[in-house]
């Protein structure tokens, strides 16, 4: 599968120091985030578009993470759409890990009274336009935008 570029915004955070809340410095992972807006994707085809690009479906691993992905979501003026992450139960219904890398979830956002696992087919996490980018437990086989992320290049 060709790496699809069209229309892909790149944010780079490159051991970036961000001011949140009462000025208190906080710094962020060596991550690139992806936004993937040009065409919706089951969870498993995305997977596949971010590892054609050199990446993996994105890890928020904090609130820090995840409130930097949100403004990049509403700087994009998407943030009534939904997008996937790398967040699963797949493995283990209940116990949600990221797919990337095996860990289980310690820092999560879900909506209230998610997950729920919607008629017991509901296993892949979504940033949910419909709940603030909350996440939610969603169908993979459905169709949704989704988030890259990969290490930053280094450069000495």
């Amino acid at each position: 599968m060709v790496c699809l570029k069209s229309l892909v915004l790149l944010f780079i955070v490159l051991n970036v120091t961000l001011t949140f809340g009462q000025n208190a410095p906080v710094q962020l992972l060596n991550k690139e985030f992806k936004i993937q807006y040009f065409a919706k994707m089951t969870w498993f085809n995305a997977h596949l578009s971010c590892l054609d690009c050199g990446g993996q479906l994105a890890s928020i691993e904090t609130e820090v993470e995840q409130k930097y992905v949100e403004g990049l979501i509403h700087d994009l003026d998407l943030q009534s759409k939904s997008f996937w992450t790398a967040g699963t139960d797949l493995a283990n219904e209940g116990i949600f890990n990221w797919f990337t890398t095996g860990d289980v979830i310690t820092y999560a956002n879900f909506a209230p009274l998610r997950p729920d696992n919607k008629n017991g087919t509901e296993h892949c996490i979504v940033l949910f336009g419909a709940e603030s980018l909350k996440w939610n437990d969603f169908d993979c086989n459905s169709l949704a935008y989704f988030i890259c992320e990969n290490k930053p290049k280094c450069y000495l």
